[in-house]
């Protein structure tokens, strides 16, 4: 939420996938509808524990938008 322009690479990319059809156009779409939301929605969706999202983050738009330090410090937080 405090870099706005992660969501602008975010949404980048999905365009880049649909114009390409590198990724299934059906998770395209729904990164393309989820994206349009608003960034509270977005954020809220992003760690929702649901099926359909699991499936979603195996595909991305966000991907590489942390460096390697910072992803790894939030993953140790994450109790398992």
């Amino acid at each position: 939420m405090r870099d706005p322009a992660i969501l602008a690479r975010a949404r980048d990319r999905v365009a880049g996938w649909t114009a390409s059809g590198a990724v299934h156009p059906k998770w395209a779409a729904a990164w393309t509808e989820l994206l349009a939301r608003p960034l509270a929605e977005i954020c809220d969706q992003l760690g929702e524990p649901s099926e359909d999202m699991a499936a979603m983050r195996q595909v991305t738009p966000f991907a590489g938008a942390l460096d390697p330090r910072t992803r790894w410090e939030l993953w140790r937080s994450v109790p398992r």
